[in-house]
């Protein structure tokens, strides 16, 4: 697509529904003074972004997107993917020089290509294009485990430098990667410990953003709760969410399920209305029995994004998830955080919410509540 309003251009690589979000509200704010351009990548083809198919239905602030699906490619399959997906990369950069490039997932190998064509197009122009990572939630902050790990930082790594590159670059954590040169945080004097080579600036600046940005992003997800055939009057009406971390988190600690319910049904003999969201890994699955014992659950491959217009007043309580992290950014309303496990992620997690200011909750404090 030719660029022909003579603003500076953004590229916005998206692969989650928060950065999706955050790619959003971004584009919003700044849609008078820039383009902004949007691609979907690393993408399953059958099952791509929940938000794909409505982006030619809503009125989006993105001048141009495009999907970028076939993650589940292998071998041969993969490799003429990428050597077509290099190429087109290639000639789109070439047109629209972009100024800024904003990614959510810099591990990613397309992403990568993307910033660093781009940067060099804009270098060989004696011109200055910024590589940006979005912030990732959680990992921002306590760094990603899995990036230190030898079968990352030696073995993958040495095959994707043999393969594509050496200009491919295994960061040592979300947003390390030396093609960004910006990272855009939530809370950026917290990230820059754990990014300290990197510039780190704040992704809103004000509460009014904040709340321009969750007006702009409205109709989006008042189109997701639609197609999931839930009206937005049953969040509005809420006094509390549950959201639940990945399974995998929970299945370790004993008595998890106990924890929760004795949470829940203290909520309930206060006379509030509390409803429960597994983290989008669980499917369809109720792994805790919720509904059996009585609580509203919504559907977990809701992202929790598309709730945050419409939670009101409501309280939002969460373990170890960026959900919290969002919720105490974005809004005004309690956040809480239900420390379920001791370990030393649990203990980096309970600092972390301290420091932006999220109420901590001790399970020991629901031992005598009665279970019913």
């Amino acid at each position: 697509m030719q660029n022909r309003s003579n603003k500076p251009i953004d590229l916005y690589l998206v692969s989650s529904p928060l950065h999706f979000f955050w790619a959003w509200l971004l584009a919003d704010r700044q849609k008078d003074e820039r383009d902004a351009h949007l691609w979907l990548i690393d993408q399953y083809s059958e099952k791509p972004m929940v938000f794909t198919p409505l982006l030619d239905r809503v009125t989006t602030p993105f001048v141009q997107w495009q999907l970028l699906a076939g993650r589940e490619a292998k071998g041969w399959a993969k490799w003429r993917q990428r050597k077509k997906r290099f190429a087109m990369t290639e000639a789109w950069c070439a047109e629209h020089r972009p100024a800024r490039v904003l990614i959510g997932n810099d591990r990613s190998v397309l992403g990568q290509f993307v910033l660093k064509t781009a940067k060099q197009l804009a270098k060989q122009q004696d011109t200055h294009c910024t590589g940006v990572f979005l912030d990732d939630g959680v990992f921002s902050y306590l760094g990603r485990a899995a990036s230190k790990a030898w079968s990352e930082r030696v073995v993958d790594n040495a095959v994707k430098k043999w393969v594509f590159g050496r200009w491919y670059d295994t960061p040592e954590t979300v947003g390390a990667s030396r093609w960004v040169d910006e990272a855009w945080l939530m809370y950026p004097e917290l990230g820059q410990r754990n990014l300290p080579s990197k510039r780190c600036l704040p992704l809103m600046t004000d509460q009014l953003q904040k709340e321009a940005g969750l007006r702009a992003f409205e109709p989006m997800a008042r189109a997701v709760l639609s197609e999931h055939q839930w009206e937005t009057a049953r969040l509005e009406r809420l006094d509390g969410l549950f959201t639940l971390p990945n399974h995998r988190i929970f299945s370790r600690i004993d008595g998890y399920r106990t924890k929760i319910l004795a949470d829940l049904n203290r909520q309930v003999q206060l006379g509030k209305r509390f409803a429960v969201k597994y983290h989008p890994a669980a499917g369809s699955q109720d792994l805790l029995g919720l509904k059996e014992a009585g609580f509203d659950v919504l559907p977990s491959n809701l992202s929790f994004e598309v709730l945050l217009p419409f939670l009101a007043d409501c309280e939002v309580v969460g373990d170890f998830s960026t959900t919290i992290l969002l919720a105490q950014y974005l809004t005004n309303k309690p956040v809480r955080w239900m420390a379920s496990s001791f370990d030393d992620n649990a203990e980096r997690m309970k600092r972390l919410c301290r420091e932006v200011g999220i109420e901590i909750k001790e399970p020991e404090e629901d031992e005598h509540v009665q279970i019913v």
